[in-house]
């Protein structure tokens, strides 16, 4: 989805009535010139959720979350920021020009393969509904399952007739030809060019992006078949990227959101079955190891993650991999233990819906559990296996931003394992620094993601912070700002960095601040950016970024000017080079006196 000028997306939040808009999600009630009600974002029994109607923003005092219609509404629908701009802009009967930057030909065949997808999908519907109607397979296993119409419904299931060509022959009547259909996923060429369906004989499940269009579908045996296996899945394909998709998430976004945590488990049949069950908080890796983008994703609507994965290996193997990514997006992470041999789907069908959500409310402590499950097979362990035990754990522990948190991890790490605490902190910065090796967010040089600790800043520091705050909510400052600042000379890393965004994106006509402020893939950077975004221009804005220019450049002289002196007192220089030095050191001071 392409770049939406600046000008059409001040035109759609002009047009836009946040306050309509919001109230379709929560009851505001008039409080001054203001509205307020319960945050839709975190669990409050006191509204601390304001709109400003006059400055057409939305802030919550409880969580900090802020900004514009399009950002509440990127929030609460977990879409991009094009998707709510657009949808917005549709809302108010205003025409969207198409920017994407890729060819023509790229952005019809994705239009093509969801008119594909969506297509399959009423064809397994009606394939469903004709099946479950008489006795048979289906209809027994939907039975054995829990698999009811209401779950049927929810979820869109769908069923694969055991044929070779009966989606392909149905996609051809409406003109949706082979290639589309092996370009969509749903559909195979075999090597002599033959063309045929992915799935036949097999329980559909549709896989949807988080804004609900089907990208990619699921398929299951329902007999037992050796020659076959009981799941696949669709290939990646334009639509469909299983890195950076959950299923169930858009199912069950609303309720994530409402008792912000996911519990997190392995395949469709876990979260439908809890989902039957009650438990309706739940997204799918689909097997896959957890990624940074998925972590990503969850972070818009939860705050804590609980696994219930299976205890097998396998399981713990896949909880192990996608912990530093979970913890790394600063989500609170714990641990759902199942009995032995049992996945979420038998459990809750077995125990009941009461007994899983009482083993959810007793989920430990990421941490302490791998502490204790290591501690009770540390004796069969290999070398090899402690040692990725230490490493992975202390990378993960690395990962926390409490500084305390971070140090009392450490030492348990370390009394569990028996190193001292400074190897453990030692495996961590490598650990850290191989994962920010490929992340796109930067990266100090000590390899820890960059933050802003409000609470350490300096003097400097702090004016930078100011002078970043003004930038991003006074449009009069801006071009004084952009005009004056030297990046190199900024002393904190994130704000540097910030600063370098924000400028390149105030510089880019089709994109544009606020596009920018809700899209860095720098969450620490997005956070600081959107809450200074929520705040009102004030008079005097464009005096406090001169004085605040003025006072950075007078320390970045005073500093130059103090470290020549340091140099000169040092002695053993050249004479040619102390001649340099004393000459910059007149010239600052006479700038110095000139300011």
């Amino acid at each position: 989805m392409g770049r939406i000028p600046e000008s059409v997306i001040q035109q759609v939040l002009d047009a836009v009535d946040i306050v309509d808009l919001v109230s379709e999600y929560l009851t505001l009630k008039r409080a001054g010139a203001h509205f307020k009600g319960l945050c839709p974002f975190h669990q409050e029994k006191t509204p601390s959720f304001t709109v400003n109607p006059s400055l057409r923003l939305y802030k919550c005092f409880g969580c900090g979350k802020g900004g514009n219609a399009i950002g509440f509404l990127m929030e609460s629908e977990g879409l991009s920021f094009p998707q709510a701009a657009r949808r917005l802009a549709e809302r108010a009967g205003i025409y969207v020009p198409d920017q994407d930057e890729r060819e023509p030909e790229a952005r019809t065949l994705e239009d093509r393969l969801q008119t594909v997808n969506r297509t399959a999908l009423e064809w397994f519907r009606r394939n469903l509904q004709l099946q479950v109607r008489q006795p048979g397979p289906l209809a027994a296993y939907l039975a054995k399952r829990g698999l009811g119409g209401e779950a049927q419904e929810r979820f869109q299931l769908g069923w694969a007739p055991d044929e070779w060509r009966a989606l392909l022959e149905y996609l051809g009547t409406l003109g949706l030809g082979e290639e589309l259909a092996v370009q969509s996923g749903v559909s195979l060429r075999a090597e002599t060019g033959r063309v045929y369906d992915r799935y036949r004989g097999r329980l559909i499940f549709p896989i949807r992006n988080v804004s609900g269009t089907v990208i990619g579908f699921g398929g299951r045996v329902i007999d037992a078949a050796p020659d076959q296996p009981k799941y696949i899945n669709s290939p990646e394909t334009l639509l469909y990227h299983k890195g950076r998709t959950l299923y169930g998430l858009y199912e069950n976004k609303n309720e994530i959101r409402r008792e912000r945590t996911a519990v997190l488990v392995e395949g469709y049949l876990d979260l439908i079955g809890l989902w039957e069950g009650g438990i309706r908080n739940a997204a799918a890796t689909l097997g896959t190891a957890l990624t940074g983008e998925q972590a990503l994703l969850l972070k818009r609507f939860a705050d804590r993650v609980i696994f219930l994965y299976d205890g097998d290996s396998a399981g713990q193997e896949a909880m192990a991999r996608g912990a530093a990514s979970l913890i790394g997006a600063g989500l609170d992470l714990r641990v759902c233990r199942l009995p032995a041999g049992q996945d979420p789907d038998d459990f809750v069908r077995g125990a009941g819906a009461p007994a899983m959500k009482e083993l959810l409310a007793e989920a430990q402590d990421y941490f302490r559990y791998r502490i204790e499950h290591f501690r009770q097979r540390q004796d069969q362990a290999t070398p090899t296996e402690f040692r990725e035990f230490v490493q992975n754990l202390a990378g993960a522990a690395g990962l926390v931003e409490d500084l305390l948190h971070k140090s009392q991890l450490f030492q348990r790490i370390a009394r569990a394992s028996g190193i001292p605490v400074h190897e453990v902190e030692r495996l961590a910065a490598e650990q850290t620094r191989r994962a920010t090796q490929t992340c796109e967010s930067p990266v100090e040089e000590d390899g820890a993601a960059l933050r802003l600790e409000r609470g350490s800043l300096s003097r400097d520091q702090r004016r930078e912070l100011l002078l970043f705050e003004l930038f991003m909510r006074s449009r009069e400052s801006r071009e004084l700002i952009a005009e004056s600042l030297d990046l190199d000379e900024l002393h904190h890393p994130l704000l540097r960095e910030a600063f370098r965004q924000a400028l390149a994106a105030f510089t880019d006509e089709e994109g544009g601040l606020d596009s920018w402020a809700h899209s860095s893939s720098n969450r620490h950077i997005r956070e600081l950016a959107l809450a200074a975004l929520t705040e009102a221009p004030r008079a005097g804005d464009v005096e406090e970024a001169g004085d605040l220019l003025r006072r950075l450049e007078e320390a970045r002289v005073q500093g130059r000017m103090e470290e020549i002196r340091r140099q000169l007192r040092a002695g053993n220089l050249a004479e040619d080079l102390m001649e340099d030095l004393k000459r910059e050191f007149a010239d600052l001071l006479q700038r110095k006196h000139e300011a």
